[in-house]
């Protein structure tokens, strides 16, 4: 079981942080970023963290969130 796969992202002060289905969209001072995720994962935004998590123990599921 991943330990970092586990462990909340902690957003900084000023960084906004929204998530639709695999869609992410991260906007802050220095900038913005937009990528994708995998369906296979959970992303959640909660208060001042986002939480990952897995649908599936399939081995594929188990690499991608331990990144």
């Amino acid at each position: 079981m991943s330990r970092i796969g586990r462990k909340p992202i902690s957003i900084p002060e000023g960084v906004k942080v929204n998530v639709k289905g695999v869609k992410i969209n991260v906007e802050g001072k220095l900038g913005k970023l937009d990528f994708d995720t995998s369906e296979k994962m959970s992303i959640k935004v909660e208060e001042s963290s986002v939480l990952v998590s897995r649908k599936e123990d399939s081995k594929k599921c188990k690499e991608l969130h331990g990144l």
